[in-house]
């Protein structure tokens, strides 16, 4: 089965008009690397990081962005048994792999890649609005599927540039 599909994004009026969607994670957001979880903020590039998809590999660069965007709670274990101890927050646009009954109901396939504001369930995984963050764009020489405790992300991979909006 190839996770190499393309990105299911909601056709939402939820976003606001001229505002360009983000991925990237919190500063304190634990990735998995070779030396086990490490918050974000502490990865540097040339560190390894393990991805589901690909394996080891390298992280080319780390790119700090401050934005406004819409933002996606996901409550400590809303999505897996490997999780965090606290919500993670996501901007509403990262791509987030679902392996479980969402991608299977709502995709109708095993696996999928879909935006984090799809997910939304206004119990565990909860649309927290419109705020001003600090994100980590993640960069590796393709964009291959981070494991943040109890989720797992899509790494940066041009996101941005892509889904904005041409107007």
């Amino acid at each position: 089965m190839s996770l190499e599909r393309p990105l299911d994004l909601p056709d939402s009026p939820s976003f606001e008009p001229g505002l360009r969607p983000l991925s990237g994670v919190e500063p304190g957001t634990e990735v998995l690397s070779r030396r086990g979880y490490i918050r974000a903020a502490d990865l540097k590039p040339g560190e390894d990081v393990i991805t589901r998809d690909r394996g080891l590999c390298r992280i080319l660069s780390i790119t700090r962005v401050q934005a406004r965007s819409r933002v996606v709670r996901f409550a400590s274990h809303a999505l897996g048994e490997d999780c965090p101890d606290r919500a993670v927050i996501l901007p509403a646009r990262q791509a987030v792999l679902v392996r479980d009954w969402r991608a299977l109901a709502r995709h109708d396939r095993h696996a999928a890649r879909v935006a984090a504001i799809s997910l939304t369930d206004g119990i565990l995984i909860t649309d927290a609005g419109m705020t001003e963050g600090n994100w980590l764009q993640i960069w590796l020489d393709a964009p291959s599927v981070l494991y943040l405790r109890g989720l797992e992300v899509v790494s940066a991979h041009g996101f941005d540039d892509h889904m904005q909006p041409k107007l």
